[in-house]
């Protein structure tokens, strides 16, 4: 739910309906949005309005699909609703209580609405850089990591191919970086080649098998964060518990609980 300050005129496409309470339903890029959904989130605003002690006229809804919900917009019609195509690929609906519009992800000019076209399941790393860049010299401030989570949980085998490709791996590391987990998972690598560095260090040379361990223990402790930070987003988004996500990935349960809450 996205609050508006009264009095406050927001040139974007995107956000040209709203008003003073705007709640937003966003679907992953493999669902499509059912008649069936479209009540319950609709149940859901009448809710909110209810115990936000605010009028229907003070709110509006926002769907945002990649895919195109053709059924629900053909449902919409026959109820007698108008939809309008704003501009490319912002469809809206005045109903009786308050407007809806339908946002088509895919058909957004992607450079008025970057953030919400690269959220999909084709990202590259170009894309990404690309993000960092906008994120470097327009919007300093802006906190990303929830976002990052989202496009690492759906497109797991481009960061595989980043990891791999020297030319993509920087950016990786950057993605990585923001998300605040991989020094971690770095941390952890570091203390066990250390470990074993000194160890080995023993029999073959202190300095010398210090070294050897410290490098091995760091480059396995980034090869652990990616597939660390990948297998406990896909277990949250397959709903599984917190405590044996932590077991299984050798995790703290606070962490998995912060990425929970971010995504």
């Amino acid at each position: 739910m996205v609050k508006k300050i009264s009095g406050i005129i927001i040139n974007k496409n995107i956000a040209e309906i709203f008003r003073g309470h705007n709640i937003i339903e966003y679907k992953s890029p493999e669902e499509s949005f059912s008649i069936n959904e479209f009540y319950k989130i609709c149940a859901y605003v009448f809710l909110y309005i209810h115990n936000s002690h605010i009028t229907a006229s003070d709110v509006t809804l926002t769907i945002s699909v990649t895919m195109k919900p053709l059924k629900l917009m053909k449902h919409l019609k026959q109820c007698g609703l108008t939809i309008t195509e704003k501009s490319p690929g912002v469809h809206v609906t005045k109903t009786d209580f308050f407007p809806v519009q339908i946002i088509e992800n895919k058909k957004l000019p992607e450079k008025e609405n970057i953030w919400l076209r690269n959220l999909k399941r084709d990202i590259n790393a170009q894309n990404i850089e690309m993000l960092f860049d906008l994120k470097s010299n327009k919007y300093k401030n802006l906190r990303i990591s929830a976002y990052l989570y989202a496009l690492l949980a759906a497109n797991s085998k481009i960061v595989k191919e980043m990891e791999a490709n020297k030319m993509s791996s920087s950016t990786l590391m950057k993605v990585l970086e923001e998300t605040g987990l991989i020094q971690q998972w770095e941390s952890r690598g570091k203390a066990e080649g250390k470990a074993e560095g000194k160890a080995e260090g023993k029999a073959e040379g202190k300095a010398e098998g210090k070294a050897e361990g410290k490098a091995e223990g760091k480059a396995e402790g980034k090869e652990e964060g990616i597939n660390g930070i990948l297998y406990v987003i896909k277990g949250i988004k397959n709903n599984t518990p917190i405590n044996q996500l932590s077991i299984e990935a050798n995790i703290p349960i606070e962490i998995i609980e912060k990425i929970k809450s971010e995504l």
